[in-house]
């Protein structure tokens, strides 16, 4: 994706920043609300220290950014739908219709252009030059049992496979973002707590809580909304607005 000048289109990139701020608010957001209705703490263990939880939405912010941006070069590598490569002076050279240099030259040595040939003229040189004429093709001289020649190219040209639609809403994309989101909060929290406490039993109990807790799974669905929004926008905005397909829509054809 392109600008109409030739340069990247920075949309994509400048969105997933956003985007990822976006995610920073909404697990916070998410984590007051749950702590006030459920009177329960994002840490619950008292000796995990005060930099285990904001290392853990570190880590998930990471995750979610880290995706959005790898997202978005894919989208700026792609290319624009209808651009034609400009063309080069060698393919123009090629194309250009002969001149009538040759013809100028070759009156200037005192023969006909080819064009004005005649037949006869043509026989004539050719006895000149001692070149034998023959109205009959050449005898064929390949054995009766050789087998007929192939073409030079044979094998037929394989089509090349569709390329994706980039109007197609990335869904499977999306929520791997929110699965990847929700494992690296819980193993993070887990290899500090047992960093802290010095006791590896005491870090997969962590894990394990924190799976089972409401605080992961709100960090998995922030990330899965911010990212499927994301990919939304991209398709919408930028300097080649489309409308968006699911996956359940056929391709455009």
């Amino acid at each position: 994706m392109s600008t109409p000048s030739g340069e990247p289109n920075r949309y994509p990139i400048v969105l997933a920043v956003f985007a990822a701020i976006t995610f920073f608010a909404l697990v916070v957001c998410a984590f007051g609300f749950i702590s006030l209705f459920t009177n329960l703490e994002v840490i619950d263990e008292p000796d995990a220290g005060p930099l285990v939880g904001p290392s853990m939405v570190a880590f998930a912010l990471a995750t979610v950014l880290i995706s959005l941006l790898r997202r978005a070069a894919t989208l700026r590598a792609r290319p624009t739908p209808g651009a034609q490569p400009p063309s080069t002076p060698d393919a123009q050279s090629f194309d250009a219709p002969p001149s009538s240099s040759a013809a100028s030259d070759a009156r200037h040595f005192g023969a006909p252009p080819s064009s004005s040939r005649t037949p006869v003229a043509r026989s004539s040189d050719a006895r000149h030059f001692g070149v034998p004429l023959s109205s009959s093709p050449a005898p064929d001289t390949r054995p009766s049992d050789a087998p007929p020649s192939s073409p030079s190219n044979p094998s037929p040209a394989v089509p090349r496979p569709p390329a994706s639609d980039p109007s197609r809403v990335p869904v499977g994309w999306a929520v791997l973002t929110g699965l990847a989101t929700y494992l690296v909060y819980a193993l993070s929290g887990a290899v500090l707590y047992a960093a802290t406490t010095g006791s590896i039993l005491a870090g997969v109990i962590f894990a394990r809580d924190t799976f089972l807790g409401p605080f992961a799974l709100a960090v998995a669905v922030a990330a899965f909304v911010v990212a499927l929004v994301f990919a939304i926008l991209v398709i919408v905005g930028g300097e080649h607005p489309r409308r968006p397909l699911w996956p359940w829509e056929r391709d455009r054809g």
